[in-house]
């Protein structure tokens, strides 16, 4: 059974609201009569940062599986098998903001941040139901602290 995350409505909310702001002005710039193409170039720009905003927003998520921690931040997919995640804790998030992040000291000695942040209470509930489904994985990461 596979567990997932997404980032929560306290920035989830915002951060849409500004990627349409974005695609508003730029839409709403497009359909004003205009001199030059260079002026239709900055307002599809505008559009389309807006819809690459919203689009990475939310294409982000943390999925817990059997075989390992995968999650997709900034387009990107990684993952974390489970023997090689040592220690999770709370940690600053990377980017704007104040937010709390999980954490994943792997083996080879690196922190990696995943994308599951929001206020410490919160990340600290997560890091709580990250132990509990990895222990009950049983057998498969034994030998491997979840400090």
């Amino acid at each position: 059974m596979n567990r997932r995350y997404r980032p929560p409505a306290s920035q989830l909310v915002p951060w849409l609201v500004i990627s349409a702001f974005f695609v508003l002005i730029g839409l709403g710039q497009l359909g004003q009569p205009r001199q030059g193409v260079g002026g239709m170039i900055v307002d599809v720009l505008i559009a389309g940062i807006g819809m690459a905003g919203a689009a990475l927003r939310l294409t982000t998520n943390v999925t817990l599986a059997p075989a390992e921690i995968s999650y997709r931040s900034n387009f990107r997919r990684r993952a974390i098998p489970w023997p090689e995640a040592e220690s999770f804790r709370v940690g600053r998030a990377s980017g704007f903001g104040n937010w709390s992040c999980v954490v994943v000291g792997v083996r080879d000695g690196a922190d990696v941040r995943i994308p599951i942040a929001g206020s410490r209470p919160y990340v600290e509930r997560v890091i709580g139901e990250i132990r509990a489904y990895r222990a009950g994985l049983g057998a498969g990461t034994s030998g491997v602290s979840s400090r």
